[in-house]
This record gives C-alpha cells, structure tokens and sequence, in this order.
C-alpha cells in the first residue's frame, strides 16, 4: 500500500513537471490535476490551474476557475493554499461583476 501510495505521489508531481514543460496550459493543468488527485500534489496544481484560468480573463474560463478552486478548497480546507484560494475565488467574483 505505501508503495503505490508513493507511486501515484512521484507520478502527480512528474504530471506537474509535465504541464511545466508544457508552460502551464490550461489543458496540461488539467490533465495533471485529475492524474493527482488524492496526493499532495493536488492542491498545488489547482492553484496554478486557477491562477491560469483567471489570468485568460474569459468568462468561461473565470466559472472554470471558480470550479476548481472551489473544489479545491472544499477538498483540502486545511492546506496552505487553502486562504489563497479563497483570495483568487474573491478576486474572480469582484471581476466578474465589474465585468457584467
């Protein structure tokens, strides 16, 4: 169990390194979040998917980015990332309105 457990942490942060390589897309994020789930790489790889999707600026883009920092958050409330998602998601909703 340890060894898998081990496994699937080195492979979600080799996902990371992956979208790295591919300069952050949003598509490589998103791969690389649904290959971490679970592990501590998670939070970590929703926060710079959100912080990708929220810097598009789309509108679509800004609802995807309150999906996923939400369940982030709701997924990993005492993690150190938690109060900068709850930050960005604040951010969103302030330029979804300004932008409405």
């Amino acid at each position: 169990v340890i060894a898998q457990r081990d496994a699937a942490r080195e492979s979600a942060w080799a996902e990371l390194a992956k979208a790295r390589a591919a300069d952050f897309s949003v598509a490589s994020l998103e791969d690389a979040r649904e290959a971490a789930k679970g592990t501590d790489a998670e939070p970590w790889i929703a926060f710079r998917q959100t912080y990708e999707l929220y810097a598009s600026g789309t509108s679509e883009d800004l609802d995807r980015a309150q999906q996923v920092a939400s369940t982030s958050i709701d997924s990993h409330p005492a993690h150190p990332l938690s109060e900068l998602m709850r930050s960005m998601l604040a951010s969103i909703k302030t330029y979804q309105l300004v932008g409405s």
